[in-house]
């Protein structure tokens, strides 16, 4: 039997920061750049200025993106993947408020997760 794995652990200054995807191994030929990026894209950043309450906003230009692809590429090209990114972000917020839903969990521990990427997709005229 097949067990989920991580794949493409973030790494700063010699510590985990977390990976950028989990899934099955059979399944690696078909998860690409694309889909690991579109994750660290739509990263979530806590702004401890104030410390009795946490702003979490999306950091398009994510600090772990550069460390990313530096990486990336020393294994392979890095592929021109920037004209489906809006839609691989949509894909992400659309999978992170199923799961919210799904778990019942989207109007209590992560309603915070849930409402940024709500706000998100309310962005967009759909």
């Amino acid at each position: 039997m097949e067990f989920a794995r991580t794949h493409n652990p973030l790494v700063h200054s010699s510590s985990l920061c977390g990976p950028t995807s989990y899934f099955r191994s059979e399944l690696a030929q078909f998860i690409s750049i694309d889909h690991d990026d579109a994750i660290i894209a739509h990263v979530y950043q806590v702004n401890t200025q104030d410390q009795k309450k946490f702003i979490l906003k999306i950091c398009p230009k994510s600090i772990y993106k550069k460390a990313f692809l530096e990486g990336y590429s020393s294994i392979r090209p890095v592929p021109n993947y920037e004209r489906v990114m809006p839609l691989l972000k949509i894909g992400r917020a659309l999978a992170v408020i199923g799961f919210t839903v799904r778990s019942s969990t989207w109007n209590n521990k992560n309603h915070t997760l849930y409402r940024l990427n709500r706000d998100f997709l309310d962005h967009f005229a759909f």
